[in-house]
Formats: structure tokens, sequence, C-alpha cells
């Protein structure tokens, strides 16, 4: 009887469960019905018949292309997919209106909210009203300072110094002059590092290719991608009941989800454990005053997605148009040999301000493709946009810099081009109107770290071009994009990567031992063969015929500002037709003439470098001016002098591998004084 109640509970309870699940199910599927009837699932049109069976890829590569030719095609550059219930525009009026005139009536909204929840919690991205103002207004406090700035900029440089141009430089070598990889994947390990050493104070160390990607980047990834497939479906119930079912793709975001939370929470904890009174970073500026845990993680959340997908993005697009534009590349090179001066490093935001050439290549690079592709809001009442269209109170209403990147109304019949010089008037960048740029944004809700990803841009794009060519491994006309929250190429970016040689400056520091770049105590030993002449005029001149070798031994130290370098010389040389022992002083400043004084005796020199180097070996051809005044045996003189030279340089040192031929133009002497005689 026992075992007979028991079953006929088990039944009854099994019965139980079936019943209501059956009745969730019924309810659910009645909603969507209501959904799908208030949304005219059934559209007959032919845009949304393209949408639902997705026969726009036969025509396009990426949603976007197929949205930007549905505009170009309207009117008022304004449709509606109807399934979707989301009006899409690229009239720079409509975005000027929803940005900032009726800023109020057009929020994020919650549909917007539920879809990015799960990820992005109530961090800035995902809120509206008192919540967004509030973490605003604490952010742009921060973002503001200057010395927030300044750290972003020794961040960035420290990153490309010790990591972004070693790995580089590593990749070539390995690969026997030109190596190949993955550009985006290197750009993502780069901005993740960057983003985590300036948000949080910690080094993942993700750009060392021969270990994984951190754990937090990786999760971090599916979850967008996977967020960013919530907006696509053609109903929110779609993934509503998929997510309460635990079922396919938001069982794969529930898991990294939880990856997530678990890891930006150990970012926390790790940041308590160091101490964040006294650190730069921008996350132990928040937990000075902040101490909830649920928005300190929202924080470290939106962080990362502000600073490192972007980031990465606009990096991948901006080196895939210049391997297409060999002139842009040029002419960004040509500017920064202007500006900072050749094989000089970038040293000061003022420099960087300078570079008006860089700033329209990467602006022009973003205007055809931007990081974020398109963005929406929710109408909370009826409204008519200034282009007449009507939109209802629920309506999703997207603005598209994508497609509005490529509208001849607002950038001309050449607006398939990339032509960096649109942005500049007299040489100067110009800022157009943000309203039909928004990449950054416009309006109220624009961003806040624009200026610190500029910083990042021309700092990683200057240091890459100015050392490597970059050209792609697998020549292609067209980009396809993956679909994600930020634009992400489908495959990456396989690019062959070959050392630059240029600059006569890196030429002349090899020349003399002196390490590029940087404050240096050196030495160098070469050895030379000497052309000169020795006599003596019936006026008591003296010069100097003859031959022979010496060896000049050097130590020099270097303070560098701008394109102007000032050392200190202490030399010793043998050799010379009089086989003598010299010591001297020399202090020199070089620029783009050089000034030396040894012992009181001016000279001015003017050189030229041509350098070609093969393997480990460097072939070096020098030609000098020189024009000065000295002293010689009480005589004083003024020379001009025309000198070449070559040499031969390698792995070790090569003894008579420099050859240096020397040839007198002209000189003027004067009769030597009592004074000088008697001495």
């Amino acid at each position: 009887m026992e075992s007979e109640a028991s079953r006929w509970l088990q039944s009854l309870h099994a019965s139980f469960w079936f019943l209501i699940f059956s009745l969730i199910i019924i309810i659910s599927l009645f909603t969507l019905l209501l959904y799908l009837q208030r949304r005219q699932f059934w559209c007959n049109c032919e845009v949304c018949q393209a949408y639902i069976t997705s026969s726009w890829s036969l025509q396009f590569d990426n949603l976007c292309d197929w949205y930007t030719h549905l505009l170009r095609n309207s009117p008022n550059k304004t449709i509606h997919i109807h399934v979707l219930g989301n009006t899409i525009t690229s009239n720079p009026d409509n975005v000027e209106y929803m940005l900032k005139t009726r800023f109020e009536n057009y929020p994020k909204g919650k549909p917007f909210s539920a879809i990015l929840g799960d990820l992005l919690g109530k961090g800035i991205f995902n809120v509206d009203g008192e919540l967004w103002m509030f973490q605003r207004k604490v952010a742009s406090l921060e973002l503001g300072k200057t010395s927030m700035r300044l750290y972003a900029f020794e961040v960035v440089n420290n990153e490309i110094e010790n990591r972004l141009i070693p790995l580089l430089s590593s990749v070539v070598a390995e690969g026997n002059e030109e190596g190949i990889l993955d550009l985006q994947d290197v750009f993502r390990r780069f901005s993740f590092d960057s983003i985590c050493r300036f948000s949080f104070g910690l080094d993942p160390k993700c750009l060392e290719l021969s270990l994984p990607m951190s754990q937090l980047a990786v999760s971090f990834d599916l979850a967008s991608k996977l967020s960013a497939q919530r907006a696509m479906t053609a109903s929110p119930w779609v993934w509503k009941i998929k997510r309460v079912l635990n079922l396919g793709s938001e069982k794969e975001l529930k898991e990294a989800i939880k990856m997530i939370n678990a890891l930006a929470q150990e970012v926390i904890r790790q940041r308590r454990k160091m101490g964040f009174s006294t650190h730069k970073d921008l996350l132990s500026r928040f937990m000075a005053s902040i101490n909830d845990e649920t928005y300190l993680r929202d924080i470290v959340i939106s962080f990362l997605l502000a600073g490192r997908d972007t980031i990465a993005s606009a990096l991948t697009s901006l080196f895939w148009l210049l391997a297409n534009h060999p002139e842009v590349e040029s002419a960004v090179l040509s500017e920064a040999d202007r500006v900072i001066g050749p094989n000089q490093d970038l040293t000061s935001l003022e420099q960087m301000r300078e570079l008006h050439y860089l700033q329209a290549t990467i602006y022009e690079s973003m205007r055809l493709y931007p990081p974020i592709q398109f963005d929406s809001k929710f109408c909370l009442e009826d409204d008519v946009l200034p282009d007449g269209t009507v939109v209802k109170r629920g309506t999703r209403v997207t603005y598209h810099p994508y497609a509005m990147g490529r509208m001849e109304e607002i950038w001309g019949p050449d607006c398939l081009e990339f032509k960096p010089e649109r942005w500049l008037k007299d040489g100067v960048f110009f800022q157009e109107n943000p309203f039909k740029y928004p990449v950054f944004q416009a309006g109220l809700r624009v961003c806040l770290g624009k200026e610190m990803a500029l910083v990042k841009l021309k700092s990683v794009a200057l240091s890459l071009l100015r050392g490597f060519h970059i050209k792609l491994a697998v020549p292609c006309t067209s980009l396809r994009f993956s679909p994600g929250l930020t634009a992400t190429l489908n495959g990456g970016l396989p690019v062959m990567v070959r050392e630059r040689k240029t600059g006569w400056w890196r030429s002349f520091d090899a020349l003399f031992g002196r390490k590029h770049g940087c404050r240096s105590r050196s030495r160098s030993v070469w050895v030379s063969f000497v052309r000169s002449s020795l006599g003596e005029s019936s006026r008591g001149d003296l010069l100097l015929i003859g031959c022979g070798c010496g060896c000049l031994q050097q130590q020099v130290w270097r303070l560098e500002f701008g394109v102007w370098r000032l050392g200190v010389n202490l030399s010793s040389e043998f050799g010379g037709w009089s086989l003598e022992l010299q010591w001297c002083l020399e202090l020199w400043a070089v620029g783009l003439w050089c000034f030396p004084v040894v012992f009181g005796v001016w000279h001015l020199v003017r050189q030229q470098v041509w350098r070609l180097e093969f393997g480990g070996w460097v072939l070096i051809c020098l030609r000098s001016l020189e024009v000065g005044v000295w002293s010689y045996n009480g005589v004083w003189s003024c020379n001009g002098v025309w000198s070449c030279g070559l040499l031969v340089d390698g792995v070790f040192p090569v003894v008579f591998g420099a050859v240096t031929c020397w040839l007198q133009c002209f000189s003027v002497v004067w009769p030597r004084t009592c004074s000088s005689t008697a001495a």
C-alpha cells in the first residue's frame, strides 16, 4: 500500500509540473502572437521579406551595407523595418533632434536595458535618468582631469614600447625578415592590456602571444556577441523564452556572464588588496568614494566595453585602409618627420596635437568604418522627426553612423573614397558637425573618453607606421563583419610585417654607438683610413698632408628634447700621421644643423646619411659639409671641408670596416701672431 501511494504521489507531482509547464508555454505563445500581430510580422513588403529570409545577403556582405543601400534610396534618408518595429535614419537633422533637441524623449529605454542588462548591469551605457546623470558626472570629473590624460599617455606609450613593438619585431625575426600575424588579434590584446592597466591598475599580459588570452577577455567577447544576437531577433520573446528554459545561446550567455562576474569581482578584490588610495588608475578613483560591489562590477564591465573593443576595431580598419592606400601612409610619415623629427619619438601631447594629417586620417577611417556602426533609442511619446517621419510610442529609433559616412548628401560625390584631406583646411584639422559624424555620439551623451581614445589611436598608428611596413597577407577590397556590439572583422586581419629602415638620425646613432631615442651613455670603437695633408707655406701657413689610421673611443651623455639633442662627448683618439694621444671634451647640440664646440673651436656641420641593411649587416654612406674656425700651432684658420665616408658594420666589430675619404675644399689662413709664436 505504501509503495502504491508513493507511486501515486510521484505521478501526481509529475502531472502537476507538466500542467504548469504547459500553461507557461501556452501563455508565452499567446503573448508572442499578440506581439507579432502588433508588429505585423506577416508584412509582405520587400524589405521585411528580405530581412526574414536573409535574402539581402545574396547582394551584400554585411547587414549594414544593406541598410546603407536602403537609406541612400530613401527620399528622406529614413526607413522603417515593420517586422522589427524599428525606424532607421541617416539624416543629421533627425540625429540632432534625438540626441539634443528632444533628448528626454529618446532614452536608451527598457527594451535596450533588458537586452544588455545581464552583461552591462546598471553601468553608464545601459541606464537612463538620474542614475545615468550621476555616473556621467562622476566619470566626467575624473576623465576630464589633465592628470588622467597624462596617465593614459604614459600607459599607452609604455605598452607600445615594451610590448607591442617588441612583439612585431619578434614576429619579423621568426619569419625571416617578413612575418605574418593577425593584426586584429594583436590590437584586441593590446587594447585589453592597456585598458586594464589604465582602468584597474592590473596587467593581464595578453600581448604576449605565447600566453593564452585572458579568460575575462574571452568571456566578454562571447557575452558581447550573444547579447548582440538578442537585438537582431524578430521578437524579444524568442530570447526571453530561451533564457527561461536555459537553452542554446542563452545557456552559453548565462555561463559567460557567470565567469565575467567572478573575474570582475576578482579584479576588485585585487585592487582592494593592493590598496587604491595612492594609485592613479580609474577604478581606484571610483573605489575611493564608492563601496557598492555591484556598482563597481558594472563600472569594470563598462570600462572594458568603452576602451577595449572600440579601440581595436578602429585600429584594425585604419591599417586595412592604409595598406590599400600607400599614398596616405606616406603623407602620415612625412608629417611625423616634419613635426617630430626623423626617427624621433613622440614625447608629449603637445606634439601629438600638431599631427593634423594623422588625426584627419583617423577620422576619415572611422567615417567609413565606425567602431559602433549604429545606436538605438526608444521613443517615450508619439513624435514627428524633422524629416516628417511619424514615430509611435515604444518604437525603436536607430541612427546609423556607418550609413551616414556613405551619404553623398553629407560628404559629397566622393563619399566612398578614403580622403583624409576632406578634414583639413589650410593644413589644419577641422572638426565637422558632430551630428553628421556621430562616431563619438553627440549631444548630452557624447563620448567622455574621446580624447583618450584619440591618444591611443595616434600613438599606436604612428609607432607602427614608423617602425614597420604592414601589408595585407590576403588582398581584399571589402570587409566582412561578424555580429557583435562593435565592428569586428570576420576572420581577422592577416598581414605581413617587415621592419622599416629609414632616417639618418638612426644611422648617425648607429655609427657612434648611441642608443636611439633616450638618454644614453655608450662607447664605440671604429677604425678608418685617412687622407690628409702636411706642409708649411711661405707665409707660415700650415696644411696637413699624409695618410694613416686611427682608433676612436668615446663616451656620450645625451639629453633630447624635440628634434634637438644636447650632449657631452668625452673621447680619446690614437692615430693620425703624428701618432699622438689626444683627449678632448666636446659640447654639441644637434638639430637640422649641429654646432659642436671643441676647446673653443666652432664647427658648423651638416651631414646626410644613406643606409642599407641586410641581415645583421649595415652599409652606411655619409656625406658632410663642415665649416669651422680653429687654431693649430698658433695659426688660426677658417676651413670648409666636404667629406664622404663608407661604413660596413655587422654583429661583430669589423676591423678596417670603415673607409673615409677626406677632401679639403677651401682654406683661409692667417699668419701666426707674436703671442701665438711664442707659445
